[in-house]
């Protein structure tokens, strides 16, 4: 396992940051990645923060398009490019990709129901994510690929299960629904059709639910590219399982995101992945730390709960350590609170400069 961060970006083409809600993570992705570009690396990073803080803090805007981020003092080969992802316009290249002809593809991106599932279906922005990842990887164009999670477990639904489409396809009602229309349309049978209208007009009138037909429409339509989200879900896997990916862990040393990142960590060796490195951020101040333990006893009040601080904070860690699962070694990085809100590439490239 890499013994430090620095190693992590020599070693790895692919890094997915985890992180509870609150602790630092779209900040720290950011700084991660400028301390990539750094070191003389080509870096895309990709974000589905729901926040949006990653798009105001680099000015960029939101999309499914890279784009570069202004950063001073970076060496010849370095650089950082970035999105701010929206599901739906990563949706809709993938629709692009696999749809057979462009008849079906027109008719799949006009339909209602397919505007409402590119960007309220459970999962959806989490898998648009790995799949902007994998094109990139495709390319060969860069030489680190960063992703910024969803807050907690949000993150592992689509880790365990990238592909969304094929988990709500494989449902057996779904399928006894969309079955008789499917090979309607591949075979043209009109018996075969008109049964299945017959039989929806009877089903929408026990159900309630008059838009059945529409429902049914769609899902024939994304049959058509149903093969091609399951290849890339199937690419995706692979690479996140292989010796070029690795997963960082962004928490702080406070009993809640504790208690979360322990959450992650049960679920990541669940789902048979590896934990690279763990940054505990929003640490006391390194500088204050040995006086306030050498103090035989406070002086004041304040003093005492900052030594309290200090104290539960070194506990915190060796509790975070203590329950790692043995296949688990990763590294620890402390990360101390900033004294300023990070809404500049200037003062997230100082964070930056502490990771290293």
């Amino acid at each position: 396992m890499p013994s430090s961060l620095e190693t992590l970006l020599q070693r790895k083409k692919v890094l997915i940051l985890l992180g509870a809600g609150g602790v630092g993570k779209t900040s720290c992705s950011v700084a991660v990645a400028l301390r990539a570009a750094a070191l003389g690396k080509k870096v895309a990073l990709l974000s589905i923060d729901p926040a949006k803080r990653l798009a105001s803090a680099l000015g960029i805007e939101l999309g499914g398009t890279l784009r570069t981020v202004e950063v001073a003092d970076l060496p010849k080969n370095g650089r950082l490019d970035a999105a701010m992802l929206d599901a739906k316009s990563v949706f809709d290249s993938m629709v692009q990709r696999y749809a057979p002809d462009q008849a079906t593809q027109a008719r799949i991106l006009s339909n209602p129901l397919y505007r409402v599932a590119s960007t309220q279906l459970v999962g959806c922005l989490e898998f648009m994510a790995l799949a902007k990842l994998q094109e990139i990887q495709d390319l060969g164009e860069y030489d680190l690929v960063l992703v910024d999670t969803p807050p907690d477990t949000q993150a592992l639904q689509f880790l365990q299960s990238p592909n969304i489409l094929a988990n709500f396809m494989e449902k057996r009602v779904m399928q006894w629904l969309v079955t008789p229309f499917y090979f309607a349309s591949k075979l043209g049978l009109g018996r075969l059709a008109n049964w299945g209208e017959k039989m929806m007009g009877n089903l929408a009138k026990v159900t309630g639910f008059h838009a059945l037909r529409a429902l049914v429409d769609f899902l024939v339509l994304i049959q058509a590219v149903m093969d091609g989200f399951h290849t890339r879900s199937l690419q995706i896997l692979k690479t996140l399982r292989g010796p070029d990916a690795g997963f960082l862990l962004v928490t702080s040393p406070h009993p809640p995101a504790l208690r979360a990142a322990e959450n992650l960590i049960h679920h990541l060796h669940q789902a048979r992945y590896t934990l690279d490195g763990i940054i505990l951020n929003r640490c006391f101040p390194f500088s204050l730390r040995e006086p306030l333990l050498s103090l035989e006893s406070p002086w004041s009040p304040m003093v005492g709960y900052m030594r309290a601080r200090v104290q539960e904070e070194k506990k915190a860690q060796e509790k975070l350590q203590k329950n790692l699962p043995d296949t688990f070694q990763p590294f620890f990085l402390e990360v101390e609170e900033q004294s300023q809100v990070l809404v500049s590439v200037e003062a997230l490239q100082r964070l930056s400069q502490q990771l290293g």
